[in-house]
């Protein structure tokens, strides 16, 4: 494929017809707003590093000021990241997510420019923060303020928050624990829109899916062990889970689901599902798979989100079960709880993605072991995550969900979504720039 040269940030970097493509699309989106003053609006995001936003943090830079894109270390492509700090120099900074959750307005004063904090405060520059996975909201004891407190973060800087964007349903659940535990006495004076529950998101929820099965069939082959030797369990049946269950299915392979939400199993049952309530049943799920998939997102529920992989459940796996994740390890391992119960991980020489974890036992004694991918974390994104037009749908919903936060805030107390018309909008452009290709018509 021949590469095209288009403008990103400040200098020409090469780029291929999708990628010119997908630029093309995200600046009618953010053209067609014609918002008088968007592109003096601040903007500092967090990211997947990998091909899909090649276009999509350009496109940014372009529309907006944008400060500060910070990649999640479990989604970094090397390739994606050398482009981009050649299309946006100097905005991209690593994402340490233990810091980050200590101190997630500390960003702020490292990537905003110092200005004039006396001016007048609704003539204040305009910050906007696109968040994935809700790192601008993690969970704590008191959330009571927390909202409030980055807000005052970015107003003693001399800036005004006036919106916050979320891509996943792990974010969007932080959000709204957050925002639900805002004192009712607050004002905000911004707005938290979601994307997690859009139309216009499932069809990467079942490209997901999809990646997730290549992935493990992938690493697993690098051992030398087929997919279809495998008998899956998969550990929640919400979008993704859903979409990891008949992927599965569909290569060839028994596949048990197992679920807290009695409406879900249900679901699952009636889709042709083996099912188990977790709450009753997880040890005789687990008797009945060699390969777990964890897609729970449960780690974004506070202190109700107890990890699926613990102390508690890990030794009713079957010895020398492959256990997978499709989203951060934090959310869905508790990591420590398993170094507490004595086990400790040890990679495979032949297959550096996969780490055995063994539990110490007395001597002349066998421990019990499984084996986890990629540290737990999401093990699509170990080949790009999910590619292809289907993403550029959803962030084109992103980019439209920027231009409404801008917006005056409605004072309430929950997470806003773009309406059926807005959302119509974003998937005629997609439509009109993608259905020229014949590949999609």
């Amino acid at each position: 494929m021949r590469a095209i040269c288009f403008k990103g940030g400040s200098m020409e970097v090469e780029g291929n017809p999708d990628h010119i493509k997908a630029t093309a699309y995200f600046s009618r989106i953010l053209s067609d707003a014609r918002v008088p003053g968007m592109q003096d609006v601040n903007v500092i995001a967090i990211a997947h590093i990998v091909d899909s936003a090649i276009a999509f943090i350009p496109a940014l830079d372009k529309h907006f000021a944008l400060r500060a894109f910070l990649g999640k270390p479990s989604s970094m492509q090397e390739n994606a990241s050398g482009f981009l700090s050649a299309a946006v120099p100097k905005r991209e900074h690593a994402l340490n997510k233990e810091e980050f959750k200590k101190n997630p307005s500390a960003i702020f004063a490292e990537v905003l420019p110092e200005i004039d904090r006396a001016i007048d405060p609704q003539k204040r520059p305009r910050l906007i923060l696109l968040d994935i996975g809700g790192y601008f909201a993690p969970l704590r004891a008191d959330a009571t303020r927390q909202l409030a407190e980055l807000r005052d973060a970015v107003d003693a800087l001399g800036y005004r928050l006036v919106g916050i964007i979320e891509d996943t349903e792990n974010g969007h659940k932080r959000y709204e624990r957050a925002l639900a535990a805002t004192s009712s006495e607050e004002t905000l004076g911004f707005n938290v829109y979601s994307v997690a529950r859009s139309p216009l998101k499932k069809p990467e929820n079942h490209l997901v899916g999809v990646a997730v099965t290549f992935s493990i069939e992938a690493i697993l082959r690098q051992s030398n062990i087929v997919l279809q030797s495998r008998r899956a369990g998969v550990i929640g049946f919400g979008p993704i889970g859903r979409s990891v269950a008949h992927s599965l299915r569909g290569r060839g392979i028994p596949v048990t689901i197992c679920e807290l939400d009695s409406i879900r199993l249900a679901q699952a049952a009636a889709q042709g599902f083996r099912v188990y309530d977790f709450r009753r049943q997880f040890e005789e799920f687990a008797t009945t798979a060699n390969l777990l998939v964890s897609a729970t997102g449960a780690g974004a529920s506070g202190d109700r989100g107890e990890r699926p992989i613990s102390e508690k459940t890990i030794g009713a796996l079957r010895p020398g079960t492959f256990v997978a994740s499709v989203t951060s390890a934090d959310d869905e391992i508790d990591i420590q709880s398993l170094i507490a119960a004595d086990y400790s991980p040890t990679p495979l020489r032949y297959n550096g993605d996969i780490a055995k974890w063994r539990q110490s036992s007395p001597r002349g004694t066998n421990g019990h072991e499984f084996y986890l991918m990629l540290g737990g974390n999401a093990v699509n994104f170990k080949h790009e995550g999910v590619i292809g037009p289907a993403i550029q749908l959803l962030q084109g919903e992103i980019a439209a969900c920027l231009v409404k936060a801008l917006e005056p805030a409605e004072s309430v107390r929950y997470v806003l979504e773009l309406n059926h018309e807005d959302r119509t909008r974003v998937a005629d452009m997609w439509l009109d720039q993608y259905l020229t290709d014949s590949a999609w018509s």
